[in-house]
């Protein structure tokens, strides 16, 4: 046999198996994938070195046909959710249940602050200037927050006047100035903590509504919680849910900082140091701060969000979960139910 014949026939048996080849596996042995997704309205793509097919798929349950039998890598998309990405042995018609989790992202908040006291006073006249000094002449003690809110504590004889610039709130006893505290309570309107030595109240300073708090320890901080009688009071060691009806406190031990979602319902928080609530919830391999969900009456706990953000506290505002960190930055929890 020739060299001329040799190559001819090698040539011919190339062309013919590879069209066998080709009507096999891309013709006559396809097979199909059914994929079952605990969502509606994602994307799956599979890929190797011989084929691609991308479908969008409309229902949870998307049937695939038409598949040539091979090993694939298979990705399933959906906006605001983790991506799935995994191998698929397709020989053989298969079926594929996916469970897509949301992707819990902490975005962060631009924070405007208003017009605070000092930018008004580079407006005022000489006089009142004048007038600002005297008014501090005659002041026990003045608390600034956040350079917007100005108390002013004013003596009275063997009392102390509480005013809000030049409106009295309430008559306190008289104390030592440093013993005199004040703190804002988040995500409510026109309410503070006023620490008076060892006493606590909780007012409202635009209806003069003054309550004094049964509790004689340090105040780290105050803010509401799911309804408008209903407060969080967090300390150093513990932290206590305060009521407006019958202005009561309750101690609660099993998150030193949470959010009240529903009754039995919480969004917590987990600091990276507090060993021993990672045990309790058996998170102890997570090294990062954790929000959680828990629900109090099942005990059906879920990991929402692993952050390397030192988180100082969780607020509920306008129905949004705000994380706040160690630094003062805003974030808001987003796609997390």
């Amino acid at each position: 046999m020739s060299n001329r014949t040799l190559w001819f026939l090698i040539i011919f048996w190339f062309i013919a198996g590879s069209f066998l080849f080709y009507q096999y596996f891309f013709v006559f042995k396809l097979v199909s994938l059914t994929v079952n997704s605990n969502v509606e309205n994602y994307t799956v793509e599979l890929n190797n070195l011989k084929a691609s097919k991308k479908i969008e798929c409309v229902q949870k349950v998307c049937h695939i046909a038409e598949i040539s039998p091979f090993e694939y890598n298979i990705k399933i998309t959906k906006d605001d959710y983790k991506t799935y990405l995994n191998k698929i042995d397709l020989s053989s018609n298969e079926t594929l249940n996916v469970n897509l989790e949301k992707n819990v992202v902490l975005e962060k908040i631009e924070i405007n602050n208003p017009q605070n006291i000092s930018e008004q006073a580079d407006k005022r006249t000489r006089q009142e200037i004048i007038d600002e000094i005297n008014k501090r002449k005659e002041t026990y003690k003045i608390i600034n927050i956040e350079d917007i809110w100005e108390f002013i504590f004013k003596k009275n004889l063997w009392k102390l006047d509480l005013y809000l610039t030049d409106n009295k709130i309430w008559t306190f006893e008289l104390v030592k100035p440093e013993d005199i505290s004040i703190k804002l309570v988040y995500s409510a309107k026109d309410y503070i903590v006023l620490s008076i030595w060892n006493k606590k109240y909780f007012i409202n300073y635009n209806f003069f509504d003054v309550r004094i708090i049964d509790l004689n320890i340090d105040i780290a901080y105050v803010k509401k919680s799911f309804d408008n009688f209903t407060y969080q009071i967090v300390t150093d060691k513990w932290t206590f849910i305060y009521s407006l009806w019958d202005n009561s406190l309750e101690y609660f031990s099993k998150f030193s900082d949470f959010i009240i979602l529903d009754k039995f319902l919480y969004i917590a928080l987990i600091k990276n140091n507090d060993i021993t609530r990672k045990k309790n919830f058996w998170f102890e391999n997570k090294p990062w701060d954790l929000i959680v969900y828990f629900d109090e009456k099942t005990w059906e706990k879920i990991l929402i969000k692993e952050t390397n953000i030192q988180i100082e506290k969780l607020l509920y505002e306008e129905n949004d979960i705000i994380v706040l960190d160690i630094n003062g930055s805003k974030y808001k929890l987003k796609n997390f139910n």
